[in-house]
């Protein structure tokens, strides 16, 4: 039995796009095309462990295989190759043991009945999620309690906000009392101050009090920061880095950035700064009178700023001030996929 909820093991799926090809015109008669397969990778050997009870955050660019993802674990895309384990199940030859053993959230507004209740709607989906007759009730009033839907639960669902109905998404999720949630963006397209109440509900009440493991797929650096025990970054259906979100801050070059500022410094002084060893990058950001401030990019705070000082000093120089800054989330991401350079 694996020690994870969720495992993937070289997971591999490859599409086939159709691309036309043109014949030769016959006369006046229209040109003729036929397809031909031509084959592409969107997921390439993904290697994943998530354990029981973590809250797991997938992030990457936009086709970079987040969704594919969800979907082969939702049973409801099969891989090319590799495996994808469920509380030990595979998703395809044992998918009605994984499909009990989840909920996801994916299309957002997709499966409502606009003219029913939140609440009636839910008991439709209790009853093909085969919840017993004698729970049903039960299990209603408390995924409307846990979603804070019991207010809203008998209005029209054409009437809710959308913040609302993302709530109702999740306690459609929740239902049949899954151990495992999947959710695709589960706050996007909603205000924020809905979005930070329902991250709070996600980290608070599934994970911490109801010990349900999450695997959430999100464009948003400050919710993975705020969210995550775990946090993997996909970029062309690979895995290019998986830690803990301050190990994955910690994962680009410069590891942090020292804001000194100072008095007297000379021009020979900043050239003697940039060629230290550790410091990647310095740059001016300010200057007034013989006050200026520095910001150097280094590889190790700790042993390179006390050095960056005792130069400025021993060149006449007065420090004023120094902070350090790690790089942020979203730093982060866009360097190992990239993006920042295009």
């Amino acid at each position: 039995m694996t020690e994870y909820a969720i495992e993937t093991v070289n997971l591999t799926k490859e599409f086939t796009r159709k691309t036309p090809i043109s014949k030769p015109n016959v006369g006046l008669a229209c040109s003729v095309n036929e397809g031909h397969g031509e084959r592409f990778l969107v997921l390439d050997e993904v290697n994943l462990g998530v354990k029981p009870g973590e809250l797991f955050g997938l992030m990457g660019p936009n086709g970079a295989g987040k969704t594919t993802l969800i979907k082969i674990l939702c049973t409801i895309l099969a891989p090319t190759r590799g495996e994808a384990l469920v509380n030990g199940f595979n998703v395809e030859c044992e998918s009605k043991r994984v499909k009990s053993q989840i909920g996801a959230v994916l299309d957002f507004d997709h499966g409502w009945y606009g003219r029913l209740t939140g609440r009636q709607n839910l008991r439709f989906y209790a009853d093909l999620s085969l919840v017993p007759g004698g729970e049903v009730r039960h299990r209603l009033n408390n995924v409307l309690e846990l979603t804070e839907m019991s207010q809203k639960a008998d209005d029209w669902y054409q009437k809710l906000s959308t913040g609302e109905r993302r709530r109702l998404d999740i306690a459609r999720a929740i239902l049949p009392d899954p151990s495992i949630l999947l959710l695709d963006e589960p706050t996007l397209g909603i205000d924020v101050a809905s979005a930070h109440k329902l991250r709070g509900f996600i980290r608070d009440e599934l994970c911490r009090k109801e010990g349900k493991t999450v695997l959430f797929t999100t464009h948003n650096m400050d919710e993975a920061e705020e969210l995550c025990d775990k946090v993997a970054i996909i970029d062309h259906g690979k895995i290019v880095a998986c830690d803990q979100p301050t190990g994955i801050m910690q994962l680009i070059q410069p590891t942090a950035y020292l804001e000194i500022e100072a008095l007297n410094i000379t021009d020979r002084t900043i050239s003697e700064i940039e060629v230290m060893e550790g410091v990647t990058e310095l740059s001016v950001i300010d200057k007034s009178g013989n006050r200026m401030r520095l910001r150097a990019g280094v590889i190790s705070p700790d042993v390179v700023g006390p050095r960056i000082c005792r130069g400025i000093i021993e060149a006449g120089g007065d420090i004023l001030l120094m902070n350090r800054h790690l790089p942020s989330l979203e730093e982060s991401f866009l360097r190992l996929t990239g993006e920042s350079e295009a």
